[in-house]
């Protein structure tokens, strides 16, 4: 049996040799022993510290609120399934890691922050205005979102056109709209990418064209459904990072993922969503602290291994 992976760590105890392609060559080949810990040396580069430069971001000071939700509730009817009531706030800055089961609820709240999908009942409040008062334009401009499959988002013929439809889009001027799409090219290393087909790309590499695209021209939510599929380590921490950085700038952040590690260098809260219904909100401190919560969100352990 042959593996392809970027998680080596925690496939590594169930593999008998591990190889490392570079280029196109083989260059790192042997037993798990040795030979993984000098392909995660290999594969974690020089920029170890991107994603945690943010973790230091303050969160005390009073922010504005981006989201409120009061008794929110959905139902897609024909599955039974039901979500909420739902009460939160998130504010601006904010990172927020969403956990849960698959099925448990991610997603359906995810597009309801988006607009994607309308609240069935209670109040929800996107930067102060009321969703059903918020025109789609409004809404575009104040919400990015990445759903879980970038291909569903990709329809221009390069990279960076894709990455510069946002902008164009806001009705912004030419000389602004290059200048924001080449900052997100570059914040999502894409630059050598810009003339290439969005679907010729690798998976991973449209996942960053997905997220490159969503955020520029600015937005003060962002909303991403797994952001690290297909993102070996070093592209995860640059990734990770650069959501870091955004906080930093005022953008809220929600992204949902099955990876505890990838929460705790860019997430400060966590919710966990289990069945419809929101079963924590709180600091990660908490979460990670609690063994209930972690098995019943399935979380991997970032040494390896479920809780």
């Amino acid at each position: 049996m042959i593996v392809a992976s970027h998680d080596v760590r925690r496939l590594a105890p169930y593999c008998d040799r591990i190889a490392l392609l570079d280029g196109g060559r083989l260059a790192l080949e042997g037993g798990t022993g040795v030979t993984l810990a000098r392909v995660l040396e290999r594969l974690a580069g020089d920029d170890g510290d991107e994603a945690a430069a943010g973790r230091g971001i303050d969160q005390a000071e009073s922010r504005g609120v981006v989201v409120s939700a009061e008794d929110l509730r959905f139902s897609w009817g024909g599955n039974g399934f039901r979500l909420g009531p739902l009460s939160f706030e998130i504010g601006e800055g904010e990172r927020v890691a969403l956990f849960g089961p698959n099925g448990g609820g991610k997603t359906t709240l995810l597009s309801l922050l988006a607009g994607v999908l309308r609240p069935g009942g209670g109040r929800l409040q996107i930067n102060g205005g009321g969703r059903r008062a918020l025109r789609r334009a409004r809404l575009a401009e104040e919400v990015a979102y990445v759903t879980q499959n970038p291909d569903l988002m990709l329809h221009k013929a390069t990279v960076e056109a894709e990455v510069g439809a946002r902008p164009r889009y806001l009705g912004k001027a030419k000389p602004v709209v290059l200048a924001e799409t080449r900052e997100s090219l570059r914040g999502f290393e894409l630059e050598g990418l810009a003339g290439k087909y969005p679907f010729s790309l690798s998976q991973g590499q449209r996942q960053r064209l997905a997220l490159a695209a969503a955020v520029s021209g600015g937005a003060r939510l962002l909303l991403i459904d797994e952001p690290t599929t297909g993102q070996d380590m070093r592209q995860r921490r640059a990734l990770l990072g650069r959501i870091n950085a955004l906080a930093g700038a005022g953008v809220a952040t929600v992204f949902s993922t099955h990876s505890l590690e990838a929460a705790l260098q860019a997430a400060d809260r966590a919710m966990v969503v289990e069945g419809g219904e929101l079963v924590f909100d709180g600091a990660m401190e908490k979460l990670t602290g609690d063994e209930g919560l972690l098995e019943l969100a399935g979380l991997d352990l970032p040494g390896g291994g479920v809780a």
